[in-house]
């Protein structure tokens, strides 16, 4: 059977390739590859977007074909994307097309080559998240505040909202004419089913990043009261409330120590009215400047060492799928404090494999961050049961049977209906 991946970026498995930079990014997927083509008689071919070449980049390597097709703008709609992506197509010969994510453009003009035989995975879900981009944001950063801004069409977060607003018009034209998706939660099952009642819809757990699997976390080695964050870019990703918790907690614990991974905020020179302004606020407010630490962007082995060293890990975003920041937590056996959004619950049981916290509820993410400071017991049974729980969730040969089957009905569908 021939699979043709189109991924959102080029993941870790193309650093190697003419022309391509290393990324932090999907290194997931490069683990289900590897899985894919060990273990299967699958022929993969991985597509992705990159804007340093016009011409369209083909290279074979490791039983797999990669093709780079060429995007001006990876946040607008281009014509171009999908005569590219119709070039491979017709020089690969897809059996199964799996899209994933739709967090971008081209992925509407993926949909447009074959539907019948495209399987789409849900990743995020932009037009989901674009309604919860305020949360706990003052109304001051959002509205636009001089005659210049409202020149610009609003402040610099309301702007970025709506460019995820425009993104998510276009996930949902591509979801209305998926006929198959897979996802992971009962989130993105609602979700999916309020925009195409009538698209199959089936259930894959994903493979995490090869260096989490094997390591345990053990409470004798972490760093006592401190706290692993791996992302605070922007709104959606909640640090702008967990910083209120850590103000709590600062008064306890003067010692507390933050790690945040991730793209990293402009704190030194934020421009007026940015979300980096208000998180450079804030930390001033609350006297956190030598309480966080802001690493940036780390590599997988790097992440796995800040879980390792760290006592709790703490997932404060208003809005999220099943994110693997989590996931990778709970399979070291990681102690964990998440918001309960979106398909967090189906991840993490409260109160047996770590806390749950009402999003919002700044004074409650302190509160179970401080029980797990002050009891190790609470801490080692929350890792005990995160690592059987994730063990299964993320299980690589289970998962990759999964997908294997996924892809043999949609084309022995396709085979019926010659």
């Amino acid at each position: 059977m021939r699979v043709m991946w189109i991924c959102n970026l080029p993941i870790p498995l193309t650093k190697t390739l003419k022309s391509q930079e290393s990324k932090a990014f999907g290194g997931w997927m490069t683990a289900m590859a590897k899985q894919l083509c060990e273990n299967t008689e699958i022929e993969l071919g991985i597509c992705y977007p990159q804007s340093r070449d016009r011409r369209l980049l083909r290279e074979n390597r490791d039983k797999i074909r990669f093709y780079g097709f060429f995007v001006r703008n990876r946040f607008l709609y281009d014509e171009n994307a999908y005569r590219a992506l119709k070039r491979i197509q017709n020089s690969f010969q897809p059996d199964v097309i799996h899209l994933f994510g739709t967090e971008f453009p081209h992925c509407l003009s993926a949909m447009k080559l074959n539907p019948s035989r495209t399987l789409i995975s849900i990743q995020g879900l932009l037009g989901i998240y674009a309604r919860h981009y305020f949360g706990g944001l003052p109304a001051s950063l959002v509205l636009p505040k001089s005659f210049s801004l409202m020149r610009r069409g609003g402040s610099p977060v309301y702007n970025d909202m709506e460019e995820m607003k425009n993104r998510g018009r276009y996930e949902k034209a591509a979801l209305k004419q998926a006929r198959y998706v897979t996802g992971r939660t009962d989130w993105d099952y609602a979700c999916v089913k309020n925009i195409n009642p009538n698209a199959a819809y089936f259930k894959c757990n994903e493979i995490l990043r090869e260096s989490f699997y094997g390591c345990d976390w053990d409470y004798k080695n972490c760093r006592k009261y401190s706290i692993f964050i791996s992302q605070a870019d922007y709104p959606v990703k909640g640090f702008h409330i967990f910083l209120k918790a850590l103000a709590i907690l600062k008064k306890k614990y003067s010692d507390i120590k933050v790690t945040v991974a991730g793209t990293p905020l402009n704190l030194e020179k934020p421009g007026k009215g940015t979300y980096d302004s208000y998180i450079r606020k804030l930390i001033e407010k609350y006297r956190l400047e030598k309480t966080i630490v802001f690493t940036g962007l780390l590599d997988e082995k790097q992440m796995r060492d800040q879980f390792l060293k760290t006592n709790v890990f703490v997932m404060p975003s208003l809005i999220e799928n099943s994110p693997n920041s989590l996931g990778e937590a709970m399979l070291m056996g990681v102690p964990c404090v998440a918001a309960n959004v979106g398909g967090t619950n189906n991840m993490l049981e409260h109160g047996v494999e770590g806390y749950l916290y009402q999003v919002d509820a700044d004074y409650m993410m302190a509160y179970y961050i401080e029980q797990i400071f002050e009891h190790p017991s609470v801490a080692r049974h929350f890792s005990e049961r995160a690592k059987k729980r994730a063990a299964v969730t993320h299980d690589r040969e289970r998962n990759v049977r999964t997908l294997l089957d996924i892809y043999t009905k949609i084309e022995n569908v396709v085979e019926c209906q010659r």
